[in-house]
Formats: structure tokens, sequence, C-alpha cells
């Protein structure tokens, strides 16, 4: 019994060695013709092509989330996360011909005509780009197998045939996958037009605000020619009837975050803004006559009192004309109706935070308050995001600051946006190596009825003027809005 066991043990491991001998190789030689493929795509298959006096660059490589991008020096790119595969694939402008342009510019041009040709044209260089990419897959799976089993010529044209089908399975599941939607919520971003300034102490830091002050109205202005850009392509263009309410928050003494604030307001046509909170660092009256450029901007400044103000910088504030102060009260401008209520600490000359306990009796407060207005609110403005933990759903719109880091997301009926710091946290902006972002938010909202139909999320980095701006749609019965951080 024990011999016919060991005999037939002997004869099963004969047949697992026979089976692994066989397909192991072909294992390998596979991976080995999968991963030349894929190297060799990577490597060489970024291609140039010209189409309508533009020279355009297209490739692929890898990438933690899989994205399509649009690069167009010096302006910028556009970039939407449009399919699941770990695959980035980028067109770059890389050349204008203005020759080209200007005779197509002169000629008379018929748009149903243009439009076929231009797809046509562009339907060419994709069918290229694909075949030049299923030629590198082969050479590259080709090249791997030979690597593995050298001079062994059936192995190569395994390995060819390996990275062929790899790549159809690849460019199937782009295409299967490929979702254009993304694009009405992409994601812009651009290093803008300015001279380059360092900063190397706080000391040089704070002698160079003035300079820094028209480096900023630089950024503004760029940023500004960029977005007046996008507001005319299909993808995020929105209605004329919107009105749009510029949320800042934690200015904290950065004369700069006025410039920035007085060219959005004009050039962007801001209606109304809400300001979260800490304009001071330590609720002087004096800091508080920095912010007296408030009154230059034109147009309802709606303030909500932060940790960082105090009884004396408020009432200094209060005196400008266009100023209102909202701290247990409702404002309201453009059919727009706008609670706010300021962080229980700026009612004393203090600057320390209140504890999570005092904070959620804060916001139970603040949910009866609410309850006892004759109008329910469009817009509840607080400082501290904790403030807002008993009004979720309250209110269609929900705007802090405090935190200084941009957020956007949705709970229930009501949309959260933090402000971030428009004031790049004030001074401590030069004490940071690698800088704090100047933020904020445009939020477009629809007059009737009113909804929120939009926000333009903007990050701005000072030293470097390099800013990305991030436009997300809020859809009516939305279960949750796509969040962005900085």
């Amino acid at each position: 019994m024990g011999e016919q066991f060991m005999e037939t043990s002997s004869c099963f491991k004969k047949k697992i060695f026979a089976v692994s001998r066989f397909y192991l190789p072909m294992l390998l030689m596979i991976i080995a013709a999968c991963v030349g493929s894929l190297l060799m795509v990577w490597g060489f298959g970024g291609a140039k092509y010209e189409a309508k006096g533009l020279s355009i660059e297209l490739q692929v490589e890898p990438s933690r989330k899989g994205s399509t991008e649009i690069s167009l020096p010096p302006l910028g790119g556009i970039m939407a996360h449009t399919h699941p595969l770990p695959v980035t694939v980028r067109a770059t402008l890389t050349q204008i011909n203005l020759e080209t342009l200007k005779i197509m510019a002169d000629a008379p041009i018929d748009q149903k005509q243009f439009i076929q040709e231009t797809e046509k044209q562009f339907g060419v260089i994709l069918k290229d780009f694909v075949r030049r990419l299923f030629i590198l897959a082969a050479i590259g799976g080709g090249l791997g197998a030979l690597l593995v089993y050298p001079r062994n010529f059936m192995s190569m044209v395994k390995g060819l045939i390996s990275g062929l089908l790899l790549m159809a399975v690849l460019i199937g599941l782009f295409c299967f996958t490929f979702e254009p939607a993304a694009f009405r919520q992409p994601t812009f971003s651009g290093t803008l037009r300015a001279a380059p300034m360092i900063i190397h102490s706080l000391d040089k830091g704070l002698s160079s605000v003035e300079l820094f002050r028209k480096e900023m109205k630089n950024t503004a202005s760029n940023l500004y020619d960029f977005y007046s850009r996008i507001e005319t392509w299909g993808p995020v263009a929105l209605e004329n009837e919107t009105i749009r309410v510029l949320h800042v928050s934690d200015i904290h003494n950065n004369p700069v975050a006025f410039d920035l604030i007085q060219k959005v307001t004009k050039d962007f046509e801001v209606s109304i803004i809400i300001d979260t909170g800490d304009v001071t660092d330590f609720g002087s009256p004096i800091e508080a006559e920095m912010a007296i450029r408030i009154e230059e901007l034109g147009v309802p400044y709606f303030y909500i009192p932060g940790n960082h103000d105090s009884p004396a910088s408020v009432k200094r504030l209060q005196e400008m004309s266009n100023m209102e102060v909202l701290d247990e009260a409702m404002g309201k401008n453009e059919g727009i109706n706008i609670a706010g209520f300021a962080d229980p600490v700026s009612r004393f000359s203090e600057t320390e935070p209140l504890s999570d306990e005092e904070m959620k009796e804060t916001s139970v407060d603040i949910a009866k308050k609410l309850d006892s207005f004759e109008e329910e609110p469009f817009i509840v403005a607080l400082h501290d995001e904790r403030m807002s933990k008993q009004i979720i759903g309250k209110a269609p719109i929900i705007l802090f600051g405090h935190t200084h880091k941009s957020s956007l997301k949705r709970i229930g009926n009501s949309v959260l946006i933090n402000a971030g710091t428009t004031g790049a946290a004030g001074l401590r902006t030069f004490e940071v190596k690698k800088g704090i972002p100047y933020t904020f938010h445009l939020l477009h909202i629809r007059k009737n009825p009113l909804s929120l139909v939009a926000v333009d999320s903007v990050k701005v980095m000072g030293l470097e003027r390099e800013f990305t701006l991030k436009r997300t749609l809020i859809e009516e019965n939305e279960v949750e809005a796509e969040a962005s951080s900085y």
C-alpha cells in the first residue's frame, strides 16, 4: 500500500514538473514581453503632428489616476479624470504657425465645413498615433522576450504577438471606459507671467511687500486673462444670468490680498463679497486700518468676525460704507439671504479657539437662532467649520474658513465651502519654505430659481505666480459634490 502511494505521489510530481516546465517559460516570456511593450510605449510613444497651423505632441505615460490632459503653454493646462486605467494621455501644443493661421483667418470659412475638416484631420492623427503605439508595443514585446530567451526566433514572435494583444486590450479598455463628461468639471493649471522674485528670509520679505504687491497685480491680471478664455469654452460656460459671489477668508493683515480681491472683483464682475473672518491677526484697530481698501471695492461686503478679530477691530470695520458685519443676523443682497454668525472668541480680546465641546454648544445655539429667523437663509456664513455641525441641511450653502485649507464638499442638502486663506496666512507666508497659497472661491448662483450652479476653486502661489482653477458643477439632486482641497 505504501509503495503504491509513493508511486502515485512520484507520478503526480512528474506531471506537475512537466506542466510547469512547459508553462513557466511561457509565463516568463509573456511577462517580459508585456513589460517591454509598456517601457517602449512610455519611452518612445510621444509623437508630433501638424494640424491647422498647430504643432501638437501626443504621448501616454503611467500615472496614479487615469486622466486626459491638454497642455497649452504658456497659459497652462486642462486636466480631467476621464478613465480608470492608471495612464495619462497628454496633448501638448508645442508650436503655432502664425502665417498659416493668418491665411486661415483672412480666408472666408464655412463653419460647418471647417469643423468637418478639423474632425477629419484629427481623426487621421489619432489613427496614426494608435498605429504607432501598436508598432512600439510589438517591438517592445519582441525585445522583452529576446532578453529572456536570446537567439530564440519563436520567442521573439510570441513576444511580438503578446505586445500587440496587450496594447489592443489597453486601448479597448480606454475607449470603453473613457468618459468625456469628466471635462465638465476639469482642473486648470498654469504658470503665470511675472518676473521671478526670491525671498530668503522674513526680514527681506517684509521689506519687499510693496514689490510683492506689484507682482501680485501681474498674477491677478494673468489669472483673469486665462479665466476670460476658459469662460468661452463650451464645457465650462455658464449662463449670463448668474450672480457671482466671491468667498474670501483669513486675510491676516496681508495687503497683497486686497490687490488680488480688487482685481478679481472688477474683472470677474463680482456682485457680493462674503468674508468669513480673521482680517486681522491680533484684533487691534490699527490692523483694521489696513483693511480700509474694502471701501474701494465698490460692492457689498459681508463680514463674519473670526477668532483673530476683536470688538475694537470689528467696530472699525463697521464704519466702512459698504461693510455689513453679520453676527447672529441676516443680510440680503441680489435676493440672496445671508445669515452670519461670528466666532464667539471675536467678542473678546482673545485669539485662542474654543474647544470642540464649546463649539458644539455654539452650533446648537446657531441652529436655534436660524429657526427663529422670519426668512430662510440661502447662505450661512461662519468662521469655524465646527460651528456648522448642527445646521447642515438648514441652508443650501455654508461658508467658513479658519483652517487655511481650501475645500469643497456636499453633505446632505448643503454644500460646505472653506475659502482657505485669501491672505496666504498673512505674514506667515514668508516663514514657510514652500509658501502658502492664496485661495478663494467664486460662487455662481442662478437668479431664478435661486440655486448654486457652480463653484470655482482658485489657488495662487504668490512667489511662483502659479495657480490652479477647478470648476465644480453643482447638480440638482446630486448625492455628493466632487471635492477639491489644497
